[in-house]
Protein backbone atom coordinates (compact mmCIF):
# COMPACT_ATOMS: atom_id res chain seq x y z
CA UNK A 1 0.00 0.00 0.00
CA UNK A 2 1.37 3.14 -1.33
CA UNK A 3 0.60 6.88 0.99
CA UNK A 4 1.87 10.44 0.68
CA UNK A 5 2.60 11.59 4.28
CA UNK A 6 0.86 14.85 4.05
CA UNK A 7 -2.02 13.92 2.14
CA UNK A 8 -2.81 10.36 3.81
CA UNK A 9 -2.30 10.38 7.12
CA UNK A 10 -3.21 13.97 7.86
CA UNK A 11 -5.83 14.84 4.76
CA UNK A 12 -7.16 17.48 7.02
CA UNK A 13 -4.36 19.78 8.24
CA UNK A 14 -2.35 19.30 4.68
CA UNK A 15 -2.96 22.29 2.83
CA UNK A 16 0.29 22.84 1.05
CA UNK A 17 3.14 25.03 1.78
CA UNK A 18 2.18 28.37 3.26
CA UNK A 19 4.88 31.21 2.93
CA UNK A 20 4.98 33.89 5.52
CA UNK A 21 7.28 36.34 4.84
CA UNK A 22 8.18 37.96 8.68
CA UNK A 23 7.98 33.87 9.85
CA UNK A 24 10.98 33.39 7.31
CA UNK A 25 12.63 36.47 8.50
CA UNK A 26 12.74 35.69 11.94
CA UNK A 27 14.13 32.03 11.33
CA UNK A 28 16.72 33.48 9.01
CA UNK A 29 18.06 36.14 11.87
CA UNK A 30 17.63 32.95 14.40
CA UNK A 31 20.15 30.81 11.96
CA UNK A 32 22.27 33.60 11.73
CA UNK A 33 22.58 34.14 16.10
CA UNK A 34 23.16 30.43 16.31
CA UNK A 35 25.43 30.07 13.63
CA UNK A 36 27.59 33.11 15.17
CA UNK A 37 27.75 31.42 18.67
CA UNK A 38 28.64 28.54 17.74
CA UNK A 39 31.61 30.18 15.63
CA UNK A 40 32.73 31.54 18.83
CA UNK A 41 32.29 28.42 20.87
CA UNK A 42 34.19 26.88 18.39
CA UNK A 43 37.14 29.34 18.18
CA UNK A 44 36.99 29.36 22.55
CA UNK A 45 37.44 25.87 22.47
CA UNK A 46 40.80 26.08 19.96
CA UNK A 47 42.18 28.72 21.82
CA UNK A 48 41.65 26.51 25.30
CA UNK A 49 43.03 23.60 23.70
CA UNK A 50 46.45 25.54 22.73
CA UNK A 51 46.85 26.79 26.22
CA UNK A 52 49.13 24.88 28.36
CA UNK A 53 47.05 23.06 31.41
CA UNK A 54 48.59 23.76 34.81
CA UNK A 55 48.29 20.44 36.54
CA UNK A 56 49.75 18.89 33.37
CA UNK A 57 52.45 21.43 33.56
CA UNK A 58 53.37 20.80 36.63
CA UNK A 59 53.27 16.91 36.80
CA UNK A 60 55.74 17.34 33.46
CA UNK A 61 58.32 19.11 35.28
CA UNK A 62 58.40 17.14 38.88
CA UNK A 63 59.07 13.71 37.61
CA UNK A 64 61.40 12.22 39.91
CA UNK A 65 61.90 8.45 38.20
CA UNK A 66 63.11 7.73 34.71
CA UNK A 67 60.25 7.15 32.13
CA UNK A 68 60.59 3.75 30.36
CA UNK A 69 59.89 2.56 26.89
CA UNK A 70 57.22 0.63 26.33
CA UNK A 71 56.60 -2.99 25.90
CA UNK A 72 54.69 -4.19 22.78
CA UNK A 73 53.67 -7.27 21.05
CA UNK A 74 54.48 -7.74 17.23
CA UNK A 75 51.38 -5.97 16.04
CA UNK A 76 52.26 -2.97 18.45
CA UNK A 77 49.65 -3.65 21.21
CA UNK A 78 50.93 -2.13 24.62
CA UNK A 79 51.70 -4.72 27.19
CA UNK A 80 53.59 -2.24 29.37
CA UNK A 81 53.62 1.11 29.79
CA UNK A 82 54.83 4.55 32.24
CA UNK A 83 52.13 6.44 33.40
CA UNK A 84 52.37 9.59 36.00
CA UNK A 85 50.91 8.70 39.22
CA UNK A 86 48.05 10.66 40.41
CA UNK A 87 49.66 9.95 44.04
CA UNK A 88 52.85 12.43 44.62
CA UNK A 89 55.68 12.79 47.32
CA UNK A 90 55.39 15.79 49.24
CA UNK A 91 59.18 17.23 50.27
CA UNK A 92 59.92 19.76 52.53
CA UNK A 93 63.09 22.27 52.18
CA UNK A 94 63.57 23.47 56.01
CA UNK A 95 66.52 25.97 54.37
CA UNK A 96 64.24 27.75 52.19
CA UNK A 97 61.20 28.18 55.22
CA UNK A 98 60.55 31.59 55.97
CA UNK A 99 60.55 33.04 59.79
CA UNK A 100 57.50 34.76 59.08
CA UNK A 101 55.58 31.37 57.71
CA UNK A 102 57.53 29.21 60.51
CA UNK A 103 54.18 28.61 62.40
CA UNK A 104 51.83 28.25 59.58
CA UNK A 105 54.49 25.69 58.07
CA UNK A 106 54.40 23.80 60.80
CA UNK A 107 50.56 23.50 60.96
CA UNK A 108 50.57 22.61 57.12
CA UNK A 109 52.77 19.73 58.24
CA UNK A 110 50.85 18.07 60.96
CA UNK A 111 47.90 18.62 58.57
CA UNK A 112 49.45 16.28 55.69
CA UNK A 113 50.31 13.97 58.50
CA UNK A 114 48.77 14.01 61.79
CA UNK A 115 49.49 10.59 62.76
CA UNK A 116 53.26 11.42 62.50
CA UNK A 117 54.07 14.84 63.03
CA UNK A 118 52.35 17.28 65.97
CA UNK A 119 52.72 20.67 65.13
CA UNK A 120 55.83 20.21 68.16
CA UNK A 121 57.41 17.32 65.01
CA UNK A 122 56.84 19.78 62.35
CA UNK A 123 59.17 22.67 63.70
CA UNK A 124 61.55 20.20 64.25
CA UNK A 125 62.05 19.52 60.87
CA UNK A 126 61.65 22.96 59.65
CA UNK A 127 65.19 23.37 62.10
CA UNK A 128 66.86 20.55 61.40
CA UNK A 129 68.75 22.35 58.99
CA UNK A 130 68.65 19.80 56.14
CA UNK A 131 68.44 20.43 52.52
CA UNK A 132 65.49 18.18 51.78
CA UNK A 133 62.97 16.14 54.13
CA UNK A 134 60.40 13.94 52.33
CA UNK A 135 57.40 14.90 54.25
CA UNK A 136 55.14 11.72 53.30
CA UNK A 137 55.53 9.42 50.36
CA UNK A 138 52.67 8.12 48.15
CA UNK A 139 50.02 10.48 49.17
CA UNK A 140 47.00 9.73 46.99
CA UNK A 141 44.65 12.60 48.86
CA UNK A 142 44.15 15.01 45.85
CA UNK A 143 43.26 17.08 48.03
CA UNK A 144 46.06 17.59 50.25
CA UNK A 145 48.34 17.80 47.16
CA UNK A 146 46.32 20.58 45.67
CA UNK A 147 46.51 22.53 48.97
CA UNK A 148 50.27 22.41 49.39
CA UNK A 149 50.59 23.31 45.45
CA UNK A 150 48.46 26.27 46.77
CA UNK A 151 50.51 27.07 49.62
CA UNK A 152 53.71 27.11 48.34
CA UNK A 153 53.10 29.61 45.97
CA UNK A 154 53.09 31.69 49.13
CA UNK A 155 56.01 29.65 51.17
CA UNK A 156 58.33 28.84 48.09
CA UNK A 157 59.55 25.73 50.84
CA UNK A 158 58.01 22.38 49.59
CA UNK A 159 57.68 20.64 46.66
CA UNK A 160 55.08 17.82 45.14
CA UNK A 161 56.96 15.41 43.35
CA UNK A 162 54.90 13.43 40.60
CA UNK A 163 56.19 10.28 39.58
CA UNK A 164 56.13 7.45 36.83
CA UNK A 165 54.32 4.15 37.60
CA UNK A 166 54.41 0.98 35.47
CA UNK A 167 50.88 -0.22 33.91
CA UNK A 168 50.45 -3.41 32.71
CA UNK A 169 47.35 -3.44 30.48
CA UNK A 170 46.83 -7.04 30.24
CA UNK A 171 47.50 -8.03 33.82
CA UNK A 172 48.71 -11.27 34.56
CA UNK A 173 48.53 -13.07 30.65
CA UNK A 174 51.84 -11.61 30.17
CA UNK A 175 53.01 -11.28 33.55
CA UNK A 176 55.38 -14.55 32.92
CA UNK A 177 57.14 -13.30 30.43
CA UNK A 178 56.88 -9.49 31.07
CA UNK A 179 57.86 -9.86 34.33
CA UNK A 180 57.52 -6.25 36.12
CA UNK A 181 59.54 -3.04 37.00
CA UNK A 182 60.36 -1.41 40.44
CA UNK A 183 61.34 2.50 40.85
CA UNK A 184 64.54 2.49 39.22
CA UNK A 185 64.83 -1.00 37.23
CA UNK A 186 63.43 -4.21 35.70
CA UNK A 187 63.06 -6.59 38.56
CA UNK A 188 61.89 -9.76 36.74
CA UNK A 189 60.86 -10.68 32.79
CA UNK A 190 61.97 -9.00 29.72
CA UNK A 191 61.79 -5.81 32.26
CA UNK A 192 64.96 -7.00 33.50
CA UNK A 193 66.55 -8.27 30.29
CA UNK A 194 66.19 -5.44 28.87
CA UNK A 195 66.36 -3.00 31.86
CA UNK A 196 69.76 -0.82 29.83
CA UNK A 197 67.16 -0.69 26.89
CA UNK A 198 63.81 0.53 28.35
CA UNK A 199 65.74 3.36 30.74
CA UNK A 200 67.96 4.40 27.84
CA UNK A 201 65.43 4.65 24.64
CA UNK A 202 62.02 6.21 23.44
CA UNK A 203 61.22 3.78 21.20
CA UNK A 204 59.01 0.60 22.04
CA UNK A 205 60.63 -2.57 22.81
CA UNK A 206 58.77 -5.34 20.56
CA UNK A 207 58.85 -8.97 21.12
CA UNK A 208 57.31 -11.84 19.67
CA UNK A 209 54.29 -12.10 21.19
CA UNK A 210 50.87 -11.70 19.79
CA UNK A 211 48.24 -10.47 22.29
CA UNK A 212 45.35 -12.95 20.47
CA UNK A 213 46.67 -16.19 20.29
CA UNK A 214 48.44 -16.07 24.10
CA UNK A 215 44.64 -14.78 25.21
CA UNK A 216 43.23 -18.05 23.16
CA UNK A 217 45.90 -19.91 25.42
CA UNK A 218 45.42 -18.35 28.83
CA UNK A 219 41.56 -19.14 28.04
CA UNK A 220 41.96 -22.66 27.22
CA UNK A 221 44.23 -23.27 29.63
CA UNK A 222 42.21 -21.51 32.43
CA UNK A 223 39.49 -23.63 31.28
CA UNK A 224 41.58 -27.01 31.49
CA UNK A 225 42.73 -26.26 34.90
CA UNK A 226 39.05 -25.40 36.17
CA UNK A 227 37.53 -28.60 34.42
CA UNK A 228 40.75 -30.99 35.72
CA UNK A 229 41.48 -29.07 39.36
CA UNK A 230 45.31 -28.24 38.62
CA UNK A 231 47.33 -26.05 40.37
CA UNK A 232 49.19 -25.11 37.25
CA UNK A 233 49.29 -25.30 33.63
CA UNK A 234 51.31 -25.05 30.43
CA UNK A 235 50.63 -24.25 26.94
CA UNK A 236 53.28 -24.44 23.67
CA UNK A 237 52.93 -22.84 19.99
Amino acid sequence: MNFNIGKDILPHEYKGTVYNKDSANRLRWLGRIFFALFAVFIFRTFQLSLQENEYVKYVVSNIDVEKRADIVDRNGVLLATSVVSKNANIKLYPKKVKEKYRDDIANLIHEIDPLQYSVKDAFKLIDSGKEGIYIKKNVDDENAIKKVNEKNQKYNCFEVERFFVRKYPHNNVFSHVVGFAGKDSGLEGVEKYFDKYLRENKDPLKLSLDVRIQNIFHEQLSIAMDKYKANAAMGML
